[in-house]
């Protein structure tokens, strides 16, 4: 289905290699793209290059450019200069690469919420306060109207151990922020593993829904950390991200309800972490299932 865009973020790192992300170079993650059989990847600022040598790097293997991430503590009350200054720059190189979408995540938080990953309950503690919130929403705006003007959807990325995971979390961020401004960018593994069925969140936001990663998770490593045996990063070295289809995400089911409503945008396949030798064998196994599985 044409209206449904295709990509691979190739950042996975082998558990053999590390328990943490190893990040590649453009050259050598566009390369596995291709080699895994995706027609496009995701492009940030990386290496210094400029977005025509990053355009050049991603065409010349025949690939397109999907949407990149933009993160920073949004709620902070002296950060919001910096990260206006940030979104300015990172709309600006969006522009010249083609992105009409981005994900958006506030990826800074304490070590207690790694601690607490999976298991967020409403009245926790190691939380944002209102007021945190209602700054957060309003600088999310500001920079979704900057980046309008740039052709550029902001889609906000809730991230399991950042202070946008568990599911009222989400319903607080969405009913705070205009709805025609601020759009969702759903991973189908973070929503899970943060405590959401995903596609009931997906289904409840739909209208929003503006770009979505693709990621499955184990439900066994999922369940150890709500039993509070595993933080963040425990989970990850117990391979809690999974390649698709051999997880707990019903992709069938996703795919049914994106096709019905003729939802149209990008979804991008992460797989964070495996247990396979390679990342590229990790990256051919999802694209493998969602070619013979999904019919994409």
């Amino acid at each position: 289905m044409n209206s449904l865009r295709l990509a691979l973020n190739a950042d996975t790192t082998p558990l053999s290699v590390s328990d943490t992300l190893v990040f590649k170079s453009l050259r050598v993650r566009a390369q596995e793209a291709a080699d895994a059989g995706f027609p496009a990847t995701n492009v940030d600022e990386e290496e210094e290059l400029t977005a025509e040598e990053a355009r050049r790097i991603v065409s010349s293997l025949g690939l397109e450019i999907a949407s990149g991430f933009f993160h920073g503590p949004f709620y902070g009350a002296t950060e919001e200069d910096r990260i206006f200054e940030a979104a300015v720059r990172k709309a600006e190189f969006a522009h010249a690469l083609g992105q009409d979408a981005l994900f958006v995540s506030a990826l800074v938080s304490p070590p207690e919420r790694h601690r607490i990953a999976g298991r967020v309950r409403p009245g926790e503690t190691v939380s944002l306060d209102d007021a945190q919130f209602r700054r957060m929403a309003k600088l999310l705006e500001r920079i979704a109207r900057l980046w309008r003007d740039y052709g550029i959807t902001l889609c906000y990325h809730p991230h399991v151990a950042t202070y946008v995971e568990a599911p009222h979390e989400i319903d607080a961020l969405m009913a705070l922020t205009d709805p025609d401004l601020v759009k969702l960018g759903p991973d189908t593994g973070h929503l899970f593993f943060g405590g959401a069925d995903p596609l009931a969140v997906i289904e409840r936001y739909f209208a929003r829904v503006g770009a979505i990663h693709l990621k499955d998770a184990r439900a066994e490593t999922v369940e150890e950390a709500r039993r509070g045996k595993l933080d963040y990063r425990q989970a990850n070295a117990r391979a809690v991200w999974t390649e698709l289809g051999t997880g707990a995400i019903d992709f069938p089911a996703l795919f049914v309800m994106l096709r019905e409503r003729r939802w149209s945008g990008w979804v991008i396949v992460e797989t964070d972490h495996t247990r396979l030798a390679t990342a590229l064998e990790s990256s051919r196994a999802s694209r493998r299932y969602l070619k013979e599985k999904i019919g994409i």
